[in-house]
């Protein structure tokens, strides 16, 4: 692994870029449920 982030075909299934993509996909379901805890509708989402 050189340089950290890999580009390229191979680098769609790497421990890697799955890790950051359920970080990310946990991030936007915490901004998604402050949301509703603000009470916002969840059209507004």
């Amino acid at each position: 692994m050189k340089g950290g982030i890999i580009t390229g075909k191979r680098a769609r299934l790497t421990p890697t870029v799955q890790r950051t993509r359920s970080a990310a996909r946990e991030r936007w379901r915490g901004g998604c449920n402050a949301l509703l805890r603000r009470g916002h509708p969840p059209s507004a989402l």
